[in-house]
């Protein structure tokens, strides 16, 4: 297998000044989490304009802060998911992904050109994913193999690393309508460093890149206040190469769809010291229909299909409830929960993403210092909804289609109870100016 890098990656590094670890799965393959502030609030900050990290969720959020900022904040992931084998399978007892823990960088700076007009840019990581079965997790692709006397084609297609690595670099402008409205507008350039997906006797390394945009809007009425914020979809080519059995390296690519979300919130102070906000967000999973996996070119005619899945994952709404409380002057203390749908039906589970309802439960803290910085830290506890998958029969399916199947999404090649949980901690410091 061979592994490409970008110089593009190395600017990042020496951007961020940060180790970026490869990112693990959230709900679907999103990563909502964007600051501090977004983990302690369990991600309800889209009306939100007093606190730094709110400007990753609503660009026009800018346009009501006091000051302008500089952010950098680390956000630690650690997922400990496992599953429980189920007939036909092998039934071992649980079996853990081995996915690494993650820390993922957000930078963000803001700044008013005047009372009117301001501008901002956002680095940060929007989506990502790292899952690692041992190679016998599922033992009905072996047991298949010698069913239909496969050859050892089956086999190979046990699913064993899954991950993708990606970066958003999200430059935006904004300008008040009037006293009481502003809106923004950006692009977001998505960079997919490296992705893999890899079974037994297959591997894929690859990276690609894509630009979608954003738009953003807040308004505020005495103790209200209302915000929205909507980023379009995307559809990343990826170019690389696939370690095919039999085949040896080949020239292949696939396209990967990243699905648009919009968020909606609204934020009422009942006092100087008390702020709740309730946010509703849709994503649209619909977009993630399948991956194709291609040939371009070389040994292998160009456009020759290595492997294809099917995903037909459905949109879904997610909610969420945040809570800043200002204990003492310099302090506040932030609290949150929401929930988060799982976007990936029984038809078509696939258990490299292996997707489920979570509930969340957050806390946090930002201090402010009297030479103008914040520090902040923020909590969040996950827990994923057990799982049990029954999937069609692969049997079946494989003589249904010749022997030549090699879509094993939704079949009982994944019959298994799938339980976990997520959890969260995260530092950063703010400077305002």
């Amino acid at each position: 297998m061979l592994l490409k890098d970008t110089g593009f990656r190395y600017a990042l590094f020496i951007f961020t000044g940060l180790v970026f670890s490869e990112p693990v799965l959230s709900a679907g393959f999103i990563i909502p989490e964007s600051s501090v502030e977004g983990v302690a609030l369990s991600d309800a900050m889209v009306a939100n304009s007093e606190l730094p990290g709110a400007f990753t969720y609503n660009y026009s959020s800018m346009l009501f802060m006091e000051k302008d900022q500089l952010s950098v904040d680390l956000i630690g992931v650690a997922v400990d998911t496992s599953v429980s084998p189920l007939s036909p399978n092998i039934e071992t007892g649980p079996v853990k992904n081995k996915a690494s823990d993650a820390i993922l960088p957000s930078v963000y700076l803001t700044q008013k050109i005047s009372e009117q007009y301001a501008w901002g840019i956002h680095l940060g990581v929007p989506f990502g994913l790292e899952t690692v079965w041992p190679v016998d997790t599922f033992s009905h692709f072996q047991s298949t193999d010698t069913a239909i006397s496969a050859g050892g084609a089956v086999a190979g297609l046990h699913p064993t690393k899954s991950s993708l690595e990606l970066v958003a670099l999200s430059p935006s402008v904004g300008t008040k309508i009037n006293n009481d409205l502003a809106v923004a507008f950006g692009i977001d350039y998505y960079r997919v460093i490296n992705i893999e997906m890899n079974s037994a006797t297959n591997q894929l390394s690859g990276d690609g890149d894509d630009i979608g945009w954003n738009l953003a809007l807040q308004f505020h009425k005495a103790r209200w206040s209302l915000g929205a914020s909507y980023h379009s979809s995307a559809d990343i080519k990826i170019n690389g190469n696939a370690d095919i059995g039999g085949l040896g390296i080949v020239s292949a690519s696939t396209q990967l769809s990243l699905p648009d979300r919009f968020q909606i919130g609204a934020a009422y102070k009942f006092t100087d010291s008390l702020l709740l906000e309730l946010d509703i967000e849709r994503i649209g999973w619909s977009e993630y229909d399948q991956l194709v996996l291609t040939s371009t070119g070389g040994a292998i005619p160009a456009g020759t299909v290595f492997s294809a899945t099917t995903n037909n994952w459905s949109d879904v709404t997610n909610l969420r409830l945040g809570l800043v409380y200002q204990w003492s002057k310099k302090t506040r203390l932030l609290f949150g929960t929401g929930y988060e749908e799982q976007a990936q039906g029984d038809e078509s589970f696939d258990a490299t993403i292996a997707d489920a309802d979570r509930y969340m439960m957050s806390v946090g803290v930002v201090y402010e210092s009297d030479n103008s910085f914040l520090f902040k830290a923020g909590y969040q506890y996950a827990w994923i909804d057990d799982r049990t998958v029954n999937g069609s029969d692969y049997i079946n399916q494989l003589a249904t289609s010749g022997g030549l199947d090699s879509d094993a999404n939704g079949t009982d090649a994944y019959n298994g109870l799938y339980e976990g949980h997520i959890q969260m901690l995260s530092i950063g410091v703010s400077k305002l100016f």
